[in-house]
């Protein structure tokens, strides 16, 4: 017996529902906050590190270049304490705002390709992710970049999709950043220019051309099987799967 719309709607609905940009909102402020918190309580009876102290160091005096990196995580730090005192704990809140901009800007890229529980799985396994939670608090060229990098590639994405000038704009001010920051960042530039290249010359084929390559994938996603026998198999497989990825996490993990 085939199934019917109506009783496939609720699943599709299930699959595609995403929080409200208040929930994201409050989200992201619990996890600045429970950081926040953390690294006061952890960190801050302790030393600085000493990639700390050289980003406190040289944020004194703003200048176009220091000894190994380029400037601007360093201006971050020197206008950050022009307001707060020099205290470990106010560098674990500069550092708990830098991962909680990383882990938005990952749940604006994760949008851009993917909706509903698999964006919001995608960003909640970033979590598992020392670089988002206890390594975050060592402030330094390195670790700026989870917050700049994930953002670039969102104005990217949103230029490239939009083909406006303000998003072209946006992204080209966000990888000029990047790159003041750490000068590897040229690696995301050039990976973004062979994308775009990628994209112009992909626009410009013909659309019938474009269709017969997709007809294949249009056939496939039109043959999954709307059967109850073959949904169950389906569920089955996807039950599985989940079941096999959390025992690798849990392996990667011990």
């Amino acid at each position: 017996m085939l199934l019917s719309d109506a009783s496939l709607k609720p699943a599709v609905a299930a699959e595609t529902e995403e929080p409200s940009a208040t929930t994201v909102l409050v989200l992201a402020l619990a996890f600045f906050a429970a950081l926040s918190i953390y690294f006061a309580v952890v960190e801050g009876p302790g030393r600085l590190h000493h990639d700390m102290s050289e980003a406190f160091a040289w944020g004194r005096e703003y200048q176009l270049g220091y000894h190994q990196h380029p400037p601007f995580w360093a201006w971050i730090c020197g206008a950050w304490f022009t307001v707060f005192p020099h205290e470990i704990w106010a560098f674990g809140i500069l550092s708990a705002l830098n991962a909680t901009l990383g882990l938005y800007g990952a749940w604006l890229l994760i949008g851009d390709f993917a909706s509903g529980r698999k964006r919001l799985t995608a960003t909640a396994l970033l979590l598992l992710m020392p670089s988002y939670t206890y390594l975050a608090f060592k402030y330094n060229a390195n670790i700026i970049l989870i917050s700049l990098w994930p953002l670039t590639l969102h104005a990217f994405m949103r230029a490239i999709d939009s083909g406006l000038a303000r998003g072209a704009a946006a992204f080209g001010l966000l990888a000029g950043l990047a790159l003041m920051s750490k000068y590897y960042s040229v690696i995301l530039i050039v990976t973004c220019a062979i994308a775009a290249l990628a994209q112009a010359a992909r626009r410009s084929q013909p659309i019938a051309a474009r269709s017969r390559r997709h007809t294949p994938l249009a056939a496939a996603a039109a043959s999954r099987p709307t059967t109850r026998a073959g949904a169950k198999k389906l569920a089955m497989c996807q039950k599985a799967a989940t079941k096999f990825t959390a025992a690798a996490i849990r392996a990667a993990i011990l």
